[in-house]
């Protein structure tokens, strides 16, 4: 094959890549006119980049980056000569384990960084143009790396070896949205609005320091558990600055994916607006799964910018002011494209994201509304009526039809009973401080939203709401310490007091049903929870509970249902992110559950609980250094089970002596990890049953069963006939 044909071959194949399946075959027709053997040749080079992953990266390495060579006038270099030249300047810094393949200018490495041992990609660019720049580049690249945001993959160094330039990043453990888009085609709703704000968050701080992105495209969205990173910002400007301007008018060299680019991209004009126009083509694309142009050539796809209207979006569940907002990101006039990613984020915000699919239900949708809208006022005046006189003086319920997401029935017609608690704003204002979520991670959080709780109670005596949030403190501080019944019995107190002053709030009931829970009493617990849900169908709580019953009751399936319902109601909350984790886990998704549990070892102070189920998860993977140093991290959270599943994985990893001497220390009472339940943990990981399931019993009578004897690393012990005659089980 010579030059010219791989030049034309590498560049429609990374062209073609870049579009979504369904624009590929109208693509490679045009761009290949009546050359079918190329034709035939870029169709089967696809197929097998669908077929294999492991494919595309021989693809990369051995026909786009020789191809681009050729474009350029180069000798391609091979990965192993790369590899080496690599190795010989930054084996100081770096071990290089494998090339993860790149294409276009770029390849890209999998390196250790020996230092911090923690893993990292080094892209090496090619740099020998005549007129191409290492400390121009280095200079760039710089300004770059001062970019600090959580949803942008931030450049760590930069240098050039011999012809070569290179920068590094942070490995980012997940998927590109490529490769989501691929997989789901048409992405939901909310999903996709969470990617792009994401994206939004990070393009807005990158502008507001002066830098432009100027390739924005899925390729370059990396999702790591529920975020969207950003990568290779100031890439682009670097490399032009690198090249030259010279350069860049002599071979036409334009930085950016054609089928990506505004219109003004292609003449080099782009200021951050092309930005907010890519953008706006990716939020199309994971809406419709494809772009809304035509495809063609590189220049044909630009150029059609300026004479085809964009498309509208086909879905019926997408709200109009979404579809609003994505064409004004996509008008070819710059001018007439929002001026800032900030003016982007605060429309998107204000836009209510219901499935739009709800509203179109018909006459007998609205009767039933209406009917039940009924029901609640009725249900409201007989509350008023009979209810003591605090309640009645300080509690305003109100009845609204409002737009939500939510799993039962009544939610596909947006009906909530919305109450604002009280009329007293003092109470209001330390209720509010209570229910931070940062109030159930750490003893002293936890005293301290009580605290404010107990403030809130004593400003307003009927403020049911405040009483209902007491619960989940009252048993997160008490669990697994030897007042734990006091605790739990000032939890019931507070949950029946707060379905006495409100038997129509939903948070009543879902208190009410996890102290029920937390007794064992399944039936009246779980009775008590799907009241809650039928009151108000958005009440996230009463999900996250019912799937933990799921769970103890052993019914993985529902369990994972209520636990996803949990999450799509709040996405960002970080409780409803544990119990979709451990739905995973229990279903055996460990690998998802392990993403999804990541981001919540950042929150401030962390969810210690993220490396306990983490741990779970490595266990249940027999991959036993990152069990431990999972599970050691949780212990230093201060998650209160984290010792006793160190011991745990410590004795399954071959490392019995310390296994026992926490062993030693949890049965001496020099140190504590949920009581009897932990010290049956860590005889379960010596595989010492008969100790077990003695300790498992007296964890029963002592209040320190956990729900965490259903997951899968004690699949051992699920299978032992003792395990089925504990008397909880039995009774169940």
């Amino acid at each position: 094959m010579d030059a010219e044909r791989m030049d034309r071959l590498a560049s429609l194949l990374e062209s073609a890549l870049e579009l979504p399946r369904p624009d590929r075959a109208g693509y490679l027709r045009d761009a290949c006119g009546t050359n079918q053997a190329l034709r035939a040749e870029l169709e089967s080079l696809l197929e097998a980049h669908d077929a294999s992953g492991a494919l595309f990266d021989d693809l990369s390495t051995g026909v786009i980056a020789p191809g681009y060579a050729a474009l350029l006038g180069r000798t391609p270099e091979s990965s192993t000569a790369l590899r080496a030249q690599l190795e010989a300047v930054l084996s100081d810094r770096y071990r290089i384990e494998r090339e993860l393949g790149g294409g276009g200018m770029s390849r890209v490495f999998l390196a250790e960084e020996i230092a911090l041992h923690r893993s990292v990609v080094i892209k090496v660019l090619h740099g020998d143009t005549p007129a191409m720049s290492a400390e121009r580049f280095r200079h760039e690249i710089q300004l770059a790396a001062q970019l600090q945001h959580p949803h942008i993959v931030p450049v760590i160094t930069s240098g050039s070896t011999g012809r070569l330039l290179y920068y590094t990043m942070p490995f980012i453990a997940g998927e590109s949205l490529r490769a989501r888009i691929a997989a789901a085609d048409a992405m939901p709703i909310r999903d996709a609005v969470m990617i792009w704000r994401d994206v939004l968050d990070a393009l807005a701080h990158a502008h507001a320091l002066g830098v432009v992105h100027r390739d924005i495209k899925p390729g370059n969205i990396l999702l790591s558990g529920r975020n969207a990173l950003v990568t290779d910002f100031g890439i682009a400007h670097a490399l032009e600055a690198a090249a030259g301007e010279a350069e860049i008018v002599t071979s036409g060299l334009v930085i950016g994916t054609p089928a990506y680019m505004a219109p003004e991209q292609l003449a080099g004009q782009a200021d951050h607006r092309a930005d907010l126009y890519a953008a706006g083509l990716v939020l199309y694309e994971m809406l419709e799964g494809r772009l809304p142009f035509p495809p063609g050539s590189p220049r044909e796809m630009v150029l059609a910018r300026l004479d085809t209207e964009v498309a509208p979006l086909t879905r019926d569940d997408c709200p109009p002011d979404l579809a609003a907002l994505v064409r004004r990101c996509l008008a070819p006039d710059p001018a007439n494209r929002p001026s800032s990613a900030n003016e982007v984020i605060a429309a998107l915000d204000a836009i209510p994201l219901e499935p739009m699919r709800a509203r179109r239900r018909g006459a007998r949708a609205y009767a039933l509304a209406l009917v039940l809208v009924l029901v609640a006022a009725a249900t409201f005046a007989v509350t008023q009526g009979r209810g003591p006189a605090t309640s009645r003086q300080n509690t305003m319920p109100t009845v609204a039809v409002t737009p939500l997401r939510a799993a039962h029935d009544v939610s596909a017609f947006g009906l909530a009973i919305r109450h604002p608690y009280t009329r007293n704003m003092a109470a209001y204002e330390w209720y509010l401080r209570g229910r931070n979520p940062a109030m159930l991670r750490g003893q002293e959080n936890r005293r301290e939203g009580i605290d404010y709780l107990e403030r809130a109670i004593a400003a307003d005596s009927g403020f049911a709401a405040a009483w209902a949030a007491l619960v989940p403190l009252y048993l997160n501080l008490g669990f697994g310490n030897v007042d734990y019944p006091f605790w739990l019995q000032r939890a019931e107190r507070a949950a029946r007091r707060a379905v006495k002053l409100d038997d129509a709030l939903a948070d009543s009931h879902a208190a009410l049903g996890l102290t029920l829970l937390m007794q064992h009493e399944w039936p009246a617990a779980e009775a008590s929870l799907n009241r809650a849900i039928v009151l108000d169908p958005s009440v996230r709580s009463g999900y996250e509970r019912l799937a933990r019953l799921y769970m103890e009751t052993r019914r993985p399936a529902e369990q994972l249902a209520a636990a996803r319902r949990g999450l799509d109601i709040d996405p960002y909350s970080y409780s409803a992110v544990v119990e979709m984790a451990l739905a995973l886990n229990m279903n055996g998704r460990c690998a998802e559950a392990i993403e999804l549990l990541r981001p919540l070892k950042s929150l401030t102070p962390p969810a210690a609980v993220a490396g306990l189920v983490m741990g779970q998860c490595y266990i249940t993977l027999g991959r036993w250094p990152e069990a431990i140093a999972e599970l050691r991290w949780s212990v230093d959270a201060q998650a209160r089970a984290g010792l006793a599943f160190l011991g745990y994985a410590l004795a399954r990893s071959g490392d019995s002596a310390q296994a026992r001497a926490i062993l030693d220390d949890l049965r001496s009472g020099r140190r504590r990890s949920d009581g009897a339940f932990g010290i049956a943990v860590v005889y379960a990981g010596l595989r010492d049953y008969d100790s077990a399931f003695t300790w498992l019993e007296r964890s029963i009578e002592e209040n320190s069963w956990r729900h965490y004897i259903f997951a899968p690393m004690f699949a051992e012990l699920h299978r032992d006939p003792r395990f089925a005659r504990l008397p909880l089980l039995a009774s169940n």
